[in-house]
């Protein structure tokens, strides 16, 4: 017979969770519908546990016996915490992903944060490209070509459509 406990506690560890409650929430059920299942040895538990080891890309068998690798090969790269070299982008990870799973206000809050972020950074980016092409058409431009005081006409390209503009 499979041992739910530490088929739950490889799930545990494979995920950096500190506890059930967020396995329970991995697997999509509450912390009392999970203790309950696993308690009862309720076989519907393990059909939902190989489903999640399917989609996760867990190896199977690890997953129910503890032998062999978590991960199908070549998987491990997509899956784990181990999914960065540098330790400090794993613990940091794992933090954030325990507390997204958290059923707290702080979950909530952190997404909210994590999606302002992203988004300031894209807009910095698109600023930083944009900067880079009008820095290139002021260079290719070479500088005022009437001399002196006169009126310039510029014309940009952008997307390739020439828009003409007029100074004075």
């Amino acid at each position: 017979m499979v041992k739910l406990l530490k088929i739950i506690e490889r799930i545990k560890n494979l995920k950096g969770f500190s506890t059930k409650k967020q396995v329970a929430s991995e697997l999509g059920l509450s912390a009392q519908d999970l203790s309950k299942r696993e308690k009862s040895g309720a076989s519907s538990l393990l059909a939902i546990i190989t489903d999640w080891g399917v989609n996760q890309k867990v190896n199977l068998n690890w997953l129910l016996t503890g032998e062999g690798s978590p991960y199908i090969k070549g998987e491990e790269e997509n899956n784990g915490p181990e999914a960065d070299a540098d330790p400090e982008v794993n613990e940091l990870l794992n933090m954030t992903r325990a507390v997204i799973k958290s059923d707290t206000g702080y979950a909530l809050s952190l997404k909210a944060n994590i999606r302002s972020f992203h988004d300031a950074v894209e807009t910095r980016q698109e600023i930083q490209n944009l900067e880079q092409r009008i820095a290139k058409m002021e260079n290719s431009r070479g500088g005022n070509q009437n001399g002196g005081d006169a009126p310039q006409s510029t014309a940009l390209k952008i997307n390739n459509d020439p828009i003409k503009k007029s100074g004075t």
